[in-house]
């Protein structure tokens, strides 16, 4: 399980410079059903769209799970532009602590730093200096167009796009309303994790495990022939579009001392798909144009950079798109799926297409359990779609029951 920093209060869109911005913070797990249950501080920095220019942390309250709903009141930095945007950062650090900036972002490759509170940004906040002029049929600063925000931004850190260079930093926007397709989830992190871990070879992984394990770092890092990765329920994108920077690599990483390219012959191309309802899509293309900068321009067409494409896969249709189907994924990826327990007939049907178009997929399928109930949906993949999966990880998180990672095939076509 993991803590999440949340706005139950957010900002409002505009602010004058030197005022105070009123907000309420929480901290919970992913479902908000749980409070955090020790006193911890919690900090504000004011940091520039870009993340160049951030104000000093400024301690602004200490966290206690018997005061959940506490207003809080934050200046706003003063600014000598007449208009400036800004975004809002809170991170916790242990009672007595000094902040320490590694705080402000959490690296999605160590499991320790995601133990930590995830710490959450506001959307832009437009700030008016105070002395701005007052222009000719306008009023001056925030105006009646001011509005709560209903965004925030997680921030991730992922490992450096080439060897000494600076760590990428990875931006995901989330509604705060509860619209379940428009949130981070614990198993989204956990499958990252699961990736880098796979990607660095830094676990060791049972024996009766380690082909099937070998076989998925075969497809995506060995490459020796195209893969597709098809992504059901994807949410915000974040585990299709984290997968997709851990595979991406820059050119010159791959040459020999001669200069000469590592792969004599051109490397299969590798797609990433992430799916899910029509809601979804508009913010997972957000997430994934969000975060292209990381990856230089002049390797945006190399085919050793991966970059996900969006679609729709509503588990309800009885075909499944053209987009689809003209791809037939090798790998099949679900993070936390089973929480809806009345979905799982369109589930199940979903994966039967997908596993009579394409046999011999791997599934992939991270899961945290919220109700003991979910758990029914284990025999059903057996028994209605000829699935056997074997959990071969346990991501811990910062405590709690940890995300279980399963992986399997169809042994038997139903």
């Amino acid at each position: 399980m993991f803590w999440w920093l949340s706005f139950i209060r957010p900002p409002l869109s505009d602010a004058h410079g030197g005022q105070s911005v009123d907000v309420i913070i929480q901290i919970t797990n992913d479902l908000r059903t749980e409070l955090y249950p020790e006193p911890i501080d919690l900090y504000a920095v004011w940091t520039s769209l870009s993340f160049e220019t951030a104000t000093d942390p400024a301690k602004i309250t200490t966290w206690r799970p018997e005061y959940p709903h506490k207003l809080v009141s934050l200046p706003c930095p003063r600014v000598s532009s007449p208009l400036s945007t800004w975004l809002l950062g809170l991170f916790a650090c242990p009672i007595g602590t000094p902040p320490v900036p590694s705080r402000m972002s959490v690296n999605l490759t160590d499991s320790q730093a995601m133990r930590q509170i995830i710490p959450v940004y506001s959307a832009p906040i437009s700030v008016y200096a105070s002395t701005t002029p007052k222009a000719p049929g306008r009023k001056r600063g925030p105006s009646a167009s001011t509005r709560k925000l209903d965004e925030i931004q997680r921030v991730f850190k992922l490992p450096p796009w080439f060897s000494g260079g600076p760590e990428r930093i990875m931006r995901f926007t989330e509604k705060t309303s509860f619209d379940l397709d428009k949130k981070l989830w614990d198993s989204g992190l956990a499958t990252a994790l699961f990736f880098s871990r796979l990607r660095d070879q830094t676990h060791v992984y049972p024996a009766p495990f380690k082909d099937t394990i070998q076989d998925i770092v075969d497809m995506l890092w060995t490459r020796r022939k195209e893969c597709n990765v098809l992504e059901l329920g994807t949410g915000t994108g974040i585990v299709s579009i984290a997968l997709s920077l851990l595979l991406s690599q820059k050119s010159s990483e791959n040459e020999d001392d001669s200069g000469a390219t590592a792969h004599s012959d051109p490397l299969p191309i590798l797609r990433i798909h992430a799916t899910d309802l029509p809601s979804a899509l508009p913010l997972i293309g957000r997430n994934i144009d969000g975060n292209c900068h990381l990856r230089e321009e002049s390797e945006q067409d190399s085919p050793l950079v991966v970059i996900p494409t969006a679609g729709v896969l509503d588990w309800e249709d009885e075909t499944l798109p053209e987009d689809v189907v003209s791809n037939p994924p090798d790998l099949i990826l679900m993070s936390d799926v089973t929480y809806n327990t009345s979905s799982f007939p369109a589930l199940l049907k979903t994966l039967n297409n997908l596993l009579d178009l394409s046999p011999h997929a791997r599934i992939m399928l991270a899961y945290k359990e919220r109700h003991d109930s979910e758990r029914v949906v284990w025999p059903m993949f057996e028994e209605q779609v000829g699935l056997q999966i074997h959990k071969v990880d346990n991501v811990p998180g910062a405590g709690g029951a940890p995300v279980e990672i399963w992986l399997g095939r169809r042994h038997r076509k139903q």
